[in-house]
């Protein structure tokens, strides 16, 4: 499975009655995971994107922009190969970035590995969280340095959707529209490789001053987004999430706002797995408001924008698009894994805790778990 997982905006002169402020400013502070596991039903939909121009776009002159990467499947692992910036300075580079990726080879005594190396001026980055490696380039005549970012995610099911959504996440990065095939017109061709095939894509679009692509598929413009569901004396029809939770994980007592809880392991390999979802409102939706909490419980300073598409993978969800992102302490002391999808009208989370060891040893199982959410109406039952 791949989870590759908008807000509902306010006027900025708009004067909130005090009771509705009380209750944002409650639902902001109290961004914890015990929330009520429920969701408004709402017309199913294939992944909800953000429009295919930045709603900023017209404030800004947007900035031609070329982006080559790869994609490389083996049993169960997927690799991903990724070049991104203004176009000319791709352009100077292409021909050498997309021999590169046609050299890769992929071991026949070893389905795990994949092995290149690396062209002459080419040199190896430092280490960078979440990445496998970075592979830097000779400076371009444009003045620009260009990177390749290498890096790695446990996958399980049908092949298909998850490329079809780390391609689509990647057209939203600069610019372009959602597409129904994966061919030319995507940008999208097969590569022959020693061992095996990689799925190549190579397109120009455009990106924001400053490498700000399209806003993400979780900061969508308001006028977008589904609005909250009045309070009414009726009861409201709602969706129910199930899974299949593995043998080896015991329940927990339902929080006080009905957030399921697990737990598995046993001391340092011990761990914590949460879902819960909140009405995406304001940073309950934002994709970087998220991870960049995620990230300071383990004591990681936060991301930029710029970071995110380098940080985070896609997933999909019962078919709808998510974000799967990984995290630790240098010491290891602390690690989370988590994932966030929108659909039915909430934002969905689902979030491992425990020290790096132990997320590492079960974090095949959590994406497991994840791969079986699916969610239906109430009238069906609940598992």
């Amino acid at each position: 499975m791949f989870l590759s997982l908008g807000r509902l905006e306010l006027g900025q002169r708009s004067l909130l009655p005090l009771w509705l402020a009380l209750l944002l400013g409650s639902v902001a502070s109290g961004c914890g995971e015990n929330l009520e596991i429920r969701s408004y039903e709402t017309p199913k939909k294939s992944s909800p994107r953000a429009e295919a121009t930045s709603p900023m776009a017209s404030a800004a002159e947007a900035v031609p922009s070329r982006m080559i990467a790869a994609i490389v499947l083996r049993e169960g692992e997927a690799w991903f190969f990724k070049l991104s910036g203004e176009k000319p300075a791709v352009d100077e580079v292409a021909k050498e970035v997309r021999a590169f990726l046609g050299s890769l080879q992929l071991p026949e005594k070893e389905p795990s590995r994949l092995t290149w190396d690396v062209p002459e001026r080419w040199t190896e980055g430092p280490d960078r969280p979440m990445r496998k490696a970075t592979l830097l380039l000779p400076d371009t005549d444009t003045g620009k340095r260009l990177e390749i970012a290498i890096s790695t995610l446990h996958f399980g099911g049908n092949d298909q959707p998850f490329l079809m959504a780390n391609i689509q996440r990647w057209r939203d990065q600069i610019g372009l529209p959602k597409v129904e095939q994966l061919d030319a017109d995507a940008g999208v061709e097969k590569l022959p490789l020693e061992g095996g095939e990689a799925w190549l894509f190579d397109a120009v679009g455009t990106r924001l001053p400053g490498g700000m692509g399209p806003m993400p598929p979780f900061a969508g413009a308001a006028r977008n987004r589904p609005p909250t569901p009045p309070i009414t004396s009726e009861p409201e029809r709602q969706s129910v999430i199930h899974f299949d939770v593995p043998d080896h994980w015991t329940p927990l007592p339902r929080g006080s706002m009905g957030s399921r809880g697990f737990a598995t392991g046993e001391g340092d390999l011990a761990v914590a797995i949460k879902a819960y979802d909140f009405p995406p409102i304001r940073a309950m939706a934002d994709r970087l408001s998220n991870i960049n909490r995620w990230r300071k419980e383990v004591g990681l300073a936060n991301l930029v924008q710029d970071e995110l598409a380098d940080q985070t993978e896609a997933i999909d969800m019962d078919g709808v698009e998510g974000t799967l992102v990984d995290m630790a302490a240098d010491d290891g002391s602390k690690a989370t894994v988590a994932a966030m999808v929108e659909a039915q009208g909430r934002v969905w989370f689902f979030k491992m805790t425990g020290t790096k060891a132990g997320v590492d040893s079960h974090r095949d199982a959590f994406v497991t778990w994840i791969d079986s959410v699916r969610l239906t109406d109430a009238s069906e039952g609940e598992e």
